[in-house]
């Protein structure tokens, strides 16, 4: 018990004293996040977070989104705004999780890259979106790492009109009450551009 401190670390951390525990039981599909309102209409983003899957129990098909950006206005708490101009999915197939990003496109439709497995431990997830310069260009783009190696990233994006406005990350959508147990995240940093 106690705050978490030097003197008293907690056990879901990755680095320095503390780090968040987000559980999810009693067949709730209830989101649990923290929310960045730093963000303003902001035409780059680029993130860095830490995350432990190793506690959760997700049945084959089962999806929720670890991290959301969304073009909408700051929400009160407890409601949302606007759509998810970049999405971090972790997903199912049975026996291994994976994770993949989504972005969304002028049209309204996502876009994602090709799913990842993503394995027990902690793993870095950054990622640095881009929107396209102006109408017809077409020349958005998405870069990602997983525990700074490359992956297959999204390019020629039609996505001039997006934004990023406010963030969240933990258990933020998607979630299935079949999807139980607990996961960890930490050390969070975003940024408009250049390598964190």
């Amino acid at each position: 018990g106690g705050q978490c401190a030097v003197a008293n670390p907690n056990t879901t951390r990755f680095a320095g004293n503390c780090g968040a525990l987000i559980t999810l039981n009693d067949a709730t599909t209830n989101p649990s996040y923290v929310q960045e309102n730093n963000p303003s209409a902001e035409t780059a983003y680029r993130v860095r977070l830490y995350v432990n899957l190793r506690g959760l129990t997700m049945p084959s098909g089962a999806e929720l989104d670890l991290f959301a950006a969304y073009d909408g206005a700051d929400p009160a708490a407890g409601s949302s705004s606007g759509d998810a101009a970049i999405r971090v999915e972790v997903g199912s197939n049975g026996t291994d999780k994976n994770v993949l990003l989504a972005v969304r496109t002028d049209a309204d439709t996502e876009l994602m890259t090709t799913p990842v497995t993503i394995y027990s431990g902690w793993h870095a997830i950054e990622f640095s979106w881009v929107r396209s310069t102006g109408p017809g260009n077409n020349n958005g783009t998405l870069s990602w790492w997983l525990d700074g190696i490359a992956q297959t990233g999204l390019s020629s994006i039609d996505n001039d009109t997006e934004v990023v406005n406010y963030a969240r990350w933990g258990a933020v959508a998607g979630l299935e009450a079949s999807t139980q147990g607990t996961f960890k995240a930490d050390d969070y940093a975003s940024q408009r551009s250049g390598y964190i």
